[in-house]
């Protein structure tokens, strides 16, 4: 975690591992504007960026959907519509 991130309690971040093609580390923390940044790899962003990012890379695919389900439960965490 960098930059803006407010951790003030377990329920301000989560990982996940192994996830995805390269079997990696998901990583997602509240920052101090109640925005949630998610790393993966080389990504670094919001969850809508990595929704995005995940459609473009992996599509209907196996990962695609892995990660789909990861993101209902990251806006589940993070109290987010």
């Amino acid at each position: 975690m960098y930059g803006n991130a407010r951790v003030s309690g377990n329920a301000d971040w989560i990982t996940i591992s192994p996830i995805g093609s390269e079997n990696g580390l998901l990583t997602a923390f509240k920052q101090k504007d109640g925005s949630v940044i998610v790393r993966r790899g080389c990504f670094s962003g919001t969850i809508e960026e990595f929704e995005s990012a995940v459609n473009k890379r992996h599509g209907d695919n196996k990962h695609g959907e892995i990660y789909r389900h990861v993101i209902s439960l990251l806006k589940l965490r993070f109290n987010l519509s």
